[in-house]
């Protein structure tokens, strides 16, 4: 998920960085270095970081949460600039159940995906013949399951 981040130092607003936010990980500040320089300039130059939404920062409530117990400023644009924590805890929690979701109907997809195909395999259907060059299936091309239907067509390298 790509984000922009917006800083300011000593009142003037700093050029806009962009942050590549990884779907998992146990450390968001190892995985996301650009964050990690965002936040510390922020907190050196005592003023706020800019998000503008709050999923765009995280998707993790404990995330979330411990900014904000580590005292971090940060400003949702699409939220009230006043929104106090409480709210901030609602909206997180509110993301955090939405990438689960997400999550879900990802891997749904993707077993209805590979489903589709071993049907289509055992049924010798003609169009996995585009399966080597389809761009539409990029995706899940290194998705285990999607190797082996590969490996079982026996293409031609």
């Amino acid at each position: 998920m790509r984000s922009k981040l917006l800083r300011c130092a000593k009142g003037s607003r700093s050029s806009p960085g962009t942050d590549v936010q990884p779907g998992v990980g146990a450390d968001a500040l190892l995985l996301r270095p650009q964050l990690a320089a965002a936040l510390k300039e922020t907190k050196a130059a005592r003023c706020s970081l800019i998000v503008s939404r709050l999923d765009r920062l995280s998707r993790n409530v404990h995330f979330i949460t411990g900014l904000m117990g580590h005292r971090v400023h940060f400003i949702v644009a699409a939220l009230a600039r006043d929104c106090d924590h409480f709210v901030l805890h609602i909206h997180a929690s509110l993301a955090e159940g939405e990438r689960k979701l997400i999550s879900e109907r990802c891997k749904a997809a993707l077993a209805k995906a590979l489903d589709w195909l071993r049907t289509a395999m055992q049924k010798h259907d003609p169009s996995l013949e585009q399966l080597k060059v389809s761009f539409l299936l990029d995706p899940i091309r290194d998705e285990p399951r999607f190797q082996a239907i590969e490996r079982a067509l026996k293409f031609p390298e």
